[in-house]
């Protein structure tokens, strides 16, 4: 339905080196860890920097 509206769908890349590896657990309902606090920022830049290249 998103797409259909016009949304872009925006993941996080695999340039995200931390969400690589099984020797930690990512994801779930508990606190976030410190990769995946940062995992966030590094998507927050990303969804940003497409933003700006589809604004203009």
């Amino acid at each position: 339905m998103l797409l259909h509206l016009g949304m872009v769908v925006v993941g996080l890349p695999y340039a995200f080196q931390g969400q690589m590896g099984v020797d930690t657990v990512k994801g779930g309902a508990r606190q976030p860890s410190q990769i995946e606090l940062d995992g966030a920022r590094f998507q927050c830049r990303h969804v940003a920097a497409i933003a700006a290249k589809l604004a203009t």
